[in-house]
């Protein structure tokens, strides 16, 4: 439960934040019409949905329907408040029942997605110390012949 509320935090609520401010922008700069508003609020919500589904679902690696559905339900409930508040009344569009199955789609693509890569030291210390070790042995003890290799 900790990578739902994990992702819903950072990638869902901001992902669909960003998104409203891109599509409020493109909103006044080209004159769309007033019908087109729904479907310009709805992208961010499906894409914020959608991506908090995926990488919840990433990090769990299993129960992706569950996950993501649990991505859908928080932020269909996060954002019911938050347009109950601003209209000053209970506010339950069509939309909101969309937003679980988008989550649980995202949580299925994530769970059958590879896992994030681990990163590794680039060169740990005993490597380093080999290494540091053969040079010093080529320095020491040059070769007799050309194509020999020094000893160590």
């Amino acid at each position: 439960m900790r990578a739902v509320w994990k992702s819903v935090l950072t990638v869902g609520i901001m992902g669909s934040v960003a998104g409203m401010a891109g599509m409020a922008w493109l909103y006044s700069v080209i004159d769309f019409p007033v019908s087109w508003l729904r479907v310009l609020a709805a992208i961010p919500l499906l894409g914020g949905t959608i991506s908090s589904g995926v990488v919840a679902g990433r990090t769990a690696r299993r129960h992706g329907l569950y996950i993501g559905g649990w991505c859908g339900v928080i932020l269909t409930a996060f954002w019911y408040c938050a347009a109950s508040i601003h209209a000053g009344r209970l506010v339950l569009p069509f939309l909101f029942f969309v937003m679980i199955p988008a989550g649980m789609a995202g949580g299925t693509i994530g769970v059958n997605l590879p896992p994030y890569a681990i990163r590794r030291r680039l060169h740990s210390p005993q490597r380093i110390g080999r290494q540091t070790k053969l040079w010093l042995a080529a320095l020491r003890k040059p070769p007799k012949y050309k194509n020999q290799t020094p000893d160590v």
